[in-house]
């Protein structure tokens, strides 16, 4: 199978497509997940770092997909952390700048990254597959969604590793390019009064009925559908100041480089047009805005289902009624974080329609919170 696959793989618009078995295709045995986690997560989310938190865990995805940028890659962003695959014959190029990543996520936000590859063909001979296919949220603009618990098992060998199998080789140290990572917007706050975090485990293999069945009843108990519960609100959204955006970014640099000066330009520009509002000639900074919601993965699938939605109070209890009664089923098990806002790191190659993605995640730590509910669950 060519190496770039993702890339030509066709794509499905209405997110039900998830229980269509015709979207999906295996991952070759010759690709390896790789995983990364912010090791205490929990816990320098509540010493406050959530915005800390989700920006290490999306440069994971930035760094690798820019080291590897001839190609489409597929990946999920987790909160703390992030799931990608790549083929076996781009390791080389990988390994080495997430070694560098982890020293900056180290010594720039005294985080610590830890960072795990598993082959595919040894998580097939376990028993377990992985399959993938690319949900279209707008026109030109797709996000993987994975189901077959290939990643959910990786994922536990890689947490429960003592002996460092499943480590990456950390002697080479890479050029780790973040171009395109951004964290520049103030919290979204609630449209409807709550910001729910959920990830919704399914108990059984074949699980594509009961999330769709789910997300049939949360259409219902919505009633402006799952669609229009997109935190991502416009309107409702504000531009940080440039001297808290310098301050963050100035620790993917050197401050004596010349990449640093440039990104020093484009902060300046980008706070003069989107917290000032002065419009610039060659594009629209309205029409971005607005097009920040359809380009974000507020819901996605990575074996759990897991989705960031804005509702009342009412509607929460709602569809905590509804999670309830089908874990009491044996269906599933669910972790929720609940919060009055959530927050969004960006990755964007430039500013047209497409080259654009932003992580969304509820506020306080939402993502890492409901993992850690769902634990306790």
């Amino acid at each position: 199978m060519a190496p770039n696959f993702f890339k030509s793989l066709g794509g499905f618009q209405d997110f039900s497509g998830i229980a269509e078995d015709s979207n999906f295709i295996r991952v070759p045995e010759d690709w390896v997940v790789i995983l990364t986690d912010v090791i205490s997560s929990t816990a320098a989310i509540e010493n406050g770092r959530y915005k800390d938190v989700n920006t290490v865990g999306a440069a994971s995805i930035v760094a690798v997909q820019n080291a590897l940028n001839e190609m489409e890659l597929p990946f999920s962003f987790g909160g703390d952390g992030a799931t990608l695959l790549i083929p076996r014959d781009c390791e080389g190029k990988v390994y080495p700048v997430l070694n560098s990543l982890r020293d900056i996520a180290s010594n720039a936000f005294q985080l610590d990254l830890r960072i795990g590859r598993v082959g595919v063909e040894e998580i097939y001979s376990a028993g377990y597959t992985i399959e993938v296919a690319k949900y279209e949220i707008t026109t030109g603009k797709c996000i993987a969604v994975f189901r077959g618990g290939g990643l959910s098992y990786a994922d536990r060998l890689m947490k429960s590793d003592q002996s460092g199998r499943f480590a990456i080789p950390e002697e080479e140290k890479g050029d780790c390019d973040l171009k395109g990572l951004s964290c520049r917007w103030n919290e979204i706050p609630s449209k409807r009064g709550r910001v729910l975090s959920l990830i919704i485990q399914p108990e059984k293999p074949d699980s594509s009925h009961i999330f769709l069945g789910l997300i049939r009843e949360f259409d219902e108990i919505l009633s402006y559908s799952l669609v229009d519960s997109n935190p991502v609100n416009p309107d409702l959204m504000s531009y940080d100041s440039f001297r808290e955006i310098v301050k963050r970014e100035i620790r993917f640099h050197s401050k004596f480089s010349l990449a640093w000066v440039l990104r020093y330009l484009e902060i300046l520009a980008a706070v003069v047009i989107f917290r000032y509002r002065v419009p610039p000639v060659l594009f629209s900074p309205t029409r971005y805005a607005r097009a920040m919601r359809t380009h974000s993965d507020y819901i996605k699938l990575a074996d759990s289902l897991q989705m960031v939605i804005d509702c009342t109070v009412e509607q929460k209890d709602r569809i905590i009624s509804v999670l309830e009664s089908a874990k009491e089923r044996g269906d599933l098990q669910y972790g929720l974080f609940e919060s009055n806002h959530s927050i969004m790191t960006c990755y964007v190659d430039d500013l047209q329609d497409g080259n654009h993605l932003h992580f969304i995640d509820g506020g306080e730590g939402g993502y890492a919170m409901a993992s850690k509910s769902l634990k306790q669950a």
